[in-house]
């Protein structure tokens, strides 16, 4: 006589191999899961990678010269403006032979219309003729002509560098003479009151050629090295996110204040508890910040003042 399954075992068996398709179910889920965010968090790291190549690029070529102005700061529309020997494309408008190989470059957060009218980091490059001055030159008080806004990068010369990089904070390491240092904002000593010198410091406030002028200018050589940091989101996040939601989370990352703290050492707290940031942006997108920072050399020694 032939033996069969019992109900028991049937259903014992069913159970079974459902509890084993639930298993393989949550762990396929989970391996999916875990590569999107891998896969979105190579996205973010891939925009911050080709910002800070592009950056380096830039600032590889800057000129460094005392008659020559560099800006740059936190609290300006233009982040980073300075020339640079990285050439820039001809405009239509040159002749031929006109392009001299020397830029004016710009660098911003700004709301672009390629992406939605959301905030994303900007790079803006004029190429310079050789007819042209005004880039170069001292004034009466020995300090460097500002550049004037006809050599300045026009709006339509910018150009979207990373869509998903929201906010950009910019640091200057103090070169390490031991000289006393004024900074743009005004200050003249640190957190603790102390004298500010040049002791190799993190500020977010460029040191600048005191005189009795009422333009800051930028003092290039007290700087040794730039420090920038970037928030970024994937392009999958971002889609998530209109304008007015990327200008809100991005205020939630204010430029660090305390000497000495790196970008990434203060909006990585942040980051890391998306919960404190703003509800009317979606979770996801909130779970999605990666921030990023790197030191890029400027000066490797002071340059000598002449007497």
């Amino acid at each position: 006589m032939k033996r069969a399954f019992t109900l028991l075992e049937t259903l014992v068996a069913l159970s079974i191999l459902g509890l084993l398709a639930l298993i393989v179910a949550h762990i396929t889920h989970s391996a999916i899961r875990a590569t999107e965010l891998s896969n979105r968090s190579i996205d973010a790291s891939g925009q911050a990678r080709l910002a800070f190549d592009r950056i380096g690029l830039d600032f590889a070529n800057l000129l460094k010269r005392r008659d020559c102005p560099f800006q740059a700061g936190n609290s300006d529309s233009n982040i980073l403006l300075f020339l640079s020997l990285a050439s820039s494309a001809t405009p239509s408008s040159f002749t031929s032979g006109e392009n001299r190989g020397l830029s004016c470059i710009a660098y911003r957060i700004a709301a672009h219309a390629d992406n939605g009218n959301r905030l994303c980091l900007v790079r803006g490059a004029r190429a310079l003729k050789w007819t042209e001055a005004g880039f170069a030159g001292l004034d009466s008080n020995q300090r460097p002509v500002l550049l004037p806004g006809s050599l300045q990068p026009a709006s339509s010369d910018f150009d979207i560098l990373a869509p998903g990089i929201f906010r950009m904070a910019i640091g200057f390491q103090l070169y390490p003479d031991n000289l006393p240092a004024t900074l743009a904002d005004g200050s003249t000593t640190d957190s603790t009151g102390k004298s500010l010198k040049g002791l190799g410091q993190i500020v977010y406030s460029p040191p600048i050629r005191t005189d009795t002028g009422t333009v800051s200018y930028v003092d290039l050589s007290r700087i040794s090295a730039v420090v920038i940091g970037l928030a970024v989101l994937s392009p999958d996040h971002l889609k998530l996110l209109n304008a007015d939601q990327v200008t809100t989370l991005a205020a939630s990352f204010p430029t660090p204040t305390a000497v000495n703290t790196l970008p990434k050492t203060s909006w990585e707290p942040i980051a890391n508890n998306p919960d404190n940031l703003p509800a009317s942006v979606p979770l996801p997108a909130r779970q999605s910040i990666r921030i990023f920072q790197r030191f890029y050399p400027v000066t490797p020694f002071p340059e000598k003042e002449e007497p």
